[in-house]
């Protein structure tokens, strides 16, 4: 459900063509036995296309971490399938990181110019022209477009939003 071998077939597409100079970091832990094919797939995708130097596995990241995990990243990537709200998304979001995700449950919430941050899945071509447009931002450019994108969070998926929410809900249904 990651779609990592999206993320692959970009970072192949974006050594060949050499406008950026980037390193990729891959969170999480394959924790199931299901999965190990897959993991181990992936890792000789990244050998087959001469991305070792440049992809890197680092396993969980600790919740204490995470934020500045987040805030580390150029930008977060999310291909997974699940066509829900993802909280990685979300949190990376939160920390005013900018994001790259084909999770359909973010095309209502990154429209208008914010699209940028949202592409269709099954797209390696495009996310590796996403990628490059990213890149090429100013800092202020970067800077701004996190704020927005934090604010998003703060205004639409906050702790207080969610039980102003279920306190209307809850009144609306008593009457």
């Amino acid at each position: 459900i990651k779609r990592l071998e999206i993320l692959i077939e970009a970072l192949k597409s974006l050594k060949e063509r050499g406008k950026i100079n980037f390193r990729c970091i891959i969170a999480g832990d394959c924790t199931s036995e299901i999965y190990r094919d897959y993991f181990k797939s992936i890792g000789k995708k990244i050998l087959n296309y001469g991305l070792a130097r440049r992809v890197e596995f680092i396993g969980p990241v600790p919740h204490k971490n995470i934020a500045s995990f987040y805030k580390s990243s150029d930008i977060f990537v999310n291909l997974s399938d699940t066509d829900s709200l993802d909280k990685s998304v979300l949190e990376s979001m939160s920390c005013g990181s900018l994001v790259l995700t084909s999770n359909k449950a973010f095309s209502n919430i990154l429209t208008g110019d914010l699209s940028l941050f949202y592409l269709e899945k099954n797209n390696p071509a495009g996310l590796a022209e996403k990628i490059e447009i990213l890149s090429s931002m100013t800092a202020e450019e970067k800077e701004a477009y996190g704020l927005r994108l934090r604010n998003i969070v703060n205004q639409k998926h906050s702790l207080s939003g969610c039980v102003a929410g279920i306190h209307s809900v809850i009144m609306d249904v008593i009457g």
